[in-house]
Formats: C-alpha cells, sequence, structure tokens
C-alpha cells in the first residue's frame, strides 16, 4: 500500500533531519536556535499583529 505524504511534510522532516545533525556537529548552532526562538517569541509578544493566522 502506497502512503501519500505531501512536499511540505517531506520538506518539514527534512529541515529538521538536517538541523538536529548540523547541532550533532556545531554544538553553538543549537544555541543560536534558541536565541533566535527568544528574539522570535518577545517580537510576537511586542508586535502581536505580525502573527501568522
Amino acid at each position: 500500500m502506497t502512503t501519500w505524504v505531501s512536499s511540505d511534510a517531506i520538506r518539514a522532516q527534512f529541515s529538521q533531519c538536517m538541523s538536529e545533525m548540523y547541532q550533532t556537529e556545531v554544538p553553538l548552532y543549537g544555541d543560536l536556535l534558541e536565541l533566535v526562538n527568544d528574539v522570535n517569541q518577545i517580537s510576537l509578544v511586542k508586535q502581536p499583529q505580525v502573527r501568522l493566522p
């Protein structure tokens, strides 16, 4: 049986795998991801109108 997978799901899974691999090779990459997430969260609190629906 063949299961159809959307291209968005494939991209998301591929990106996640690449990110995990890169974090293993470059430990500070994980710190960068945390920093970006923190800045994004602060920005969304200050400017809720920019949040995607």
